[in-house]
């Protein structure tokens, strides 16, 4: 009994050393953020955040592919992966050029609906490529579950970006188009952190590009759904706000980052912890890790919620205390979050990982569905209860199907 408890809270200790580096980058995202809202007026705020969404959302929309790998290096357990990483790698890059060039072409064809600079939107396509490489980079090191390169990668990254976005203020290069040139520039301090893969090539594999793709189809459509998801909250409220307001709109989402770090964080640690399960014993042991987990998470929410107005004064100063009233709203919608990671990454073990993409389907059919229903009454608010309804909605989803369904199939 002893040895499992230990074995529990030596995991516990582990996911801790991962969400403490995951932390740090994101508490240097943070002050970046911070930074340039300090640095820009609201409304110049509002539109590097536009150039920032396309930039990121495209920078992730490998994701699905990302986790697919990371989940079939763990699972085949062959002694030489070299083929499948090489085939990770073209599968990669062609996808991000191949979306970034659809990126462009739908952004000329929205020119007409849209508020933001086309320029900053193109530009977001093309920064897009350090959050490219950014995840690359994560993805090799999550798939060797070398997790202390993992969160040294994501804080050499950061910290990067944040000297470079000091340097622009210190010379009084101050505009949207430079701050998102300093992410694209953070690239170099992982560099050195691929030198262990130098030997890699970017070589197509039909077989073993077949085999990851496969898996990975639904995976990928989910990802970009859920990038489009989670942002989808900020363009569909621009028809009600002032770019001025939108700035401080954005520096709510933002701010529900703080909570959004552990999350992703437990996602980083379950996925391969998931694709090792093989019996009952070991599935019933991640569930007491990450009940543990949840709850210490769930608490967090309740702290952050409470101190809201004084971690929006402290962080970004009291000429943004509108965006509080958005922050504690945010909250309450993204609460039913804690509870996703376990059952979203255990759908992997099922036999059709089309689940992964119906949760996140869900999602976007439920905020558009709410969104429509509340937009009259509530206006501005609307995306935010869109939101916490279509967690709802989609939580419960999930978790029928794991207690109901597919339960057995997971071993």
């Amino acid at each position: 009994m002893n040895v499992k408890i230990r074995s529990i809270f030596d995991s516990i200790n582990n996911y801790f050393s991962i969400a403490s580096s995951v932390l740090i980058a994101r508490v240097l995202g943070g002050l970046i953020t911070i930074l340039i809202a300090r640095s820009l007026s609201g409304a110049e705020f509002a539109s590097f955040s536009a150039g920032f969404f396309m930039m990121t959302i495209l920078g992730y929309s490998t994701t699905g592919l990302d986790k697919s790998f990371v989940f079939q290096y763990i699972h085949q357990r062959r002694k030489n992966n070299t083929e499948l990483i090489e085939s990770y790698l073209w599968s990669k890059l062609v996808m991000v050029i191949l979306l970034g060039v659809l990126a462009i072409i739908g952004s000329y064809v929205a020119l007409n609906f849209i508020k933001f600079s086309f320029l900053l939107l193109i530009l977001g396509v093309l920064f897009s490529l350090s959050f490219w490489y950014f995840t690359l980079v994560l993805s090799l090191y999550q798939a060797k579950q070398d997790f202390k390169k993992y969160g040294l990668v994501q804080i050499s990254f950061y910290t990067l970006i944040f000297v470079f976005t000091l340097f622009f203020i210190f010379i009084n290069k101050k505009s949207s188009i430079i701050f998102l040139l300093a992410y694209l520039l953070g690239v170099f301090g992982i560099i050195p952190l691929m030198v262990p893969f130098y030997k890699l090539r970017i070589r197509y594999n039909r077989d073993e590009i077949t085999k990851l793709l496969k898996y990975a189809k639904w995976l990928i459509v989910a990802e970009i759904s859920w990038l489009f998801f989670i942002r989808l909250d900020y363009f569909t409220v621009s028809h009600y706000l002032s770019k001025n307001i939108l700035g401080e709109y954005a520096i709510a989402l933002r701010s529900v980052n703080i909570l959004s770090i552990f999350v992703s964080s437990l996602s980083i640690y379950i996925l391969p912890k998931v694709a090792e399960i093989k019996h009952k014993r070991e599935l019933k042991i991640f569930w007491k890790k990450s009940n543990f987990l949840t709850f210490s998470m769930v608490l967090l929410g309740l702290l952050v919620f409470i101190f809201a107005k004084e971690i929006v004064t402290v962080l970004y100063g009291k000429n943004h205390m509108i965006a509080t009233d958005y922050f504690r709203k945010m909250i309450i919608a993204y609460s039913p979050m804690f509870f996703v990671p376990p059952f979203k990454n255990l759908i992997l073990k099922f036999n059709k990982n089309i689940h992964y993409f119906l949760f996140n389907f869900i999602l976007i059919i439920t905020y558009f569905i709410s969104f429509f229903i509340l937009r009259m009454r509530f206006s501005y608010q609307a995306p935010i209860y869109s939101k916490g309804i279509g967690f709802i909605i989609a939580l419960s989803y999930i978790m029928i199907l794991y207690y109901f369904r597919d339960k057995e199939k997971l071993i």
